[in-house]
């Protein structure tokens, strides 16, 4: 791991980013002075002596700019770097099923809905309980983040360790979830077993509990919570979701091999309509909060 301050090298123009991190098969660039990308370019750093140096071919990275389209940016990546994810002075680097891009920043909208201002309100109180902790309680918390028994990944497919604090929050967001009294101690740090089975039905929408149905193995949720979530493709015949994952269903000791949910897939999607194409996972999760690797598969809309 190094940190250099890094610069674009353009005819006649030179655009410092400072305080740049680099790691090993990915790069993350903080906010630096300027970003007014014109042309293709490569990267070059200012060594600990204030002289330059450039980074050795295979480290480049170059950027084209689409004259046509002032807002978006093809991103061309040479190994050993992967990828790049991430804001940069107005620029948000991300990529797609053609590659890599580059795009300008743009605010979505704060619709301030029911479920967001509690989710806010959680977070909010998560900070509150974790400053009532003791340092030794705190610690217990951060040991638990350094094995944890559940697997976490960035946005390169890489795995990430979270913070004690960060753990601690999304215990507590999961406990109270499934209705659960707060437990402010860390837990043992056991994983959950995967479903053994998953299946999905989905129907056209109208509210009915039938119209929408998953099925799994008798006795995996016993004692365990089964959480269920799904996200919805574009559009007819898609094979990607653009939705974020919405949890349909939360249930604590199903003992039998299906459970309708039309009600609940009804309030998060809508209306649906034949062809359409659901994305979905199944995880059990134990009662101190940790869930399991997902089960994951996808359903077509079909008539009852």
């Amino acid at each position: 791991m190094a940190h250099r301050n890094l610069a674009f090298i353009f005819p006649g123009k030179c655009y410092l980013i400072s305080h740049v991190l680099i790691v090993p098969h990915s790069i993350r660039v903080l906010p630096g002075r300027d970003n007014n990308l014109s042309t293709t370019g490569i990267l070059r750093y200012v060594n600990s002596a204030n002289t330059n140096s450039y980074l050795p071919m295979c480290l480049c990275l170059t950027f084209r700019v689409m004259w046509y389209n002032p807002g978006m940016a093809i991103v061309t990546i040479a190994l050993p770097i992967t990828g790049i994810r991430g804001k940069l002075a107005g620029i948000v680097f991300s990529a797609n099923r053609s590659g890599p891009f580059a795009r300008g920043l743009s605010f979505p909208c704060n619709p301030g809905t029911t479920d967001q201002m509690n989710q806010r309100g959680l977070l909010a109180q998560a900070g509150y309980l974790w400053r009532t902790l003791t340092p030794a309680e705190q610690l217990d918390w951060k040991t638990f983040a350094e094995a944890p028994p559940e697997t976490d990944y960035n946005s390169l497919d890489e795995v990430v360790l979270l913070s004690g604090f960060a753990w601690f929050t999304r215990i507590l967001l999961r406990r109270r979830r499934v209705g659960l009294a707060d437990s402010l101690l860390a837990p043992v740090s056991t994983p959950t077993v995967t479903p053994t089975t998953f299946t999905l039905n989905v129907h056209p929408s109208t509210g009915a509990a039938a119209d929408a149905h998953f099925g799994y193995t008798s006795g995996q949720f016993a004692t365990y919570y089964a959480i269920m979530e799904m996200a919805i493709a574009p559009g007819l015949g898609s094979n990607v979701w653009t939705s974020r994952y919405l949890i349909c269903w939360e249930a604590f000791g199903l003992t039998a091999t299906s459970t309708n949910f039309g009600a609940a897939y009804f309030a998060k999607f809508g209306t649906t309509q034949i062809g359409q194409r659901f994305f979905a996972h199944l995880y059990r999760q134990s009662a101190t909060g940790i869930r399991s690797v997902p089960k994951a598969l996808f359903a077509n809309v079909t008539a009852p």
